[in-house]
């Protein structure tokens, strides 16, 4: 056990000191940190947060123009799954899945297509990078810099 001792302990064996707790996860500079560093909880985070811009993806793309809807994209969307991508970005497939699921679904809402529509060639069409592409950007440019 690990005590964080503000107490002026004489020597004996007593310390009523508070005692650090293992933690499960911890949110770090906007980074979900989990105990066993699978970025799950990270990755839910995210999702979670992308979701409620479908919602306005939803909404504005009865009002506005592709090319907006791509520059709305670009800046409330990828700018989510950019921050801290060089970190996350390598995790399972498994855990990833859902990320990339959700980065399809708004391209798919902002290109007016079915959700059923095959989603190999959708980065293409919006010519937006996809999750990989992004990844590996990141993964460069750390490398460049150490």
């Amino acid at each position: 056990k690990i005590k964080i001792h503000d107490c002026k302990s004489d020597g004996s064996k007593s310390c009523n000191c508070k005692v650090l707790e293992l933690e499960q996860n911890i949110k770090y500079l906007g980074i979900i940190i989990d105990s066993k560093i699978t970025w799950k909880d990270h990755v839910s985070y995210l999702v979670k947060r992308m979701k409620r811009v479908l919602y306005s993806l939803l909404k504005l793309r009865g009002l506005l123009g592709v090319d907006t809807l791509r520059i709305v994209y670009f800046a409330l969307f990828q700018s989510i799954i950019d921050y801290g991508i060089a970190v996350y970005g390598g995790a399972s497939e498994s855990i990833i899945k859902p990320l990339i699921k959700t980065q399809r679904y708004a391209i798919k809402i902002i290109l007016k297509l079915p959700k059923r529509y095959p989603s190999a060639e959708l980065c293409d069409l919006l010519q937006v990078p996809d999750f990989s592409w992004l990844y590996e950007r990141d993964r460069l440019r750390l490398r460049l810099l150490f």
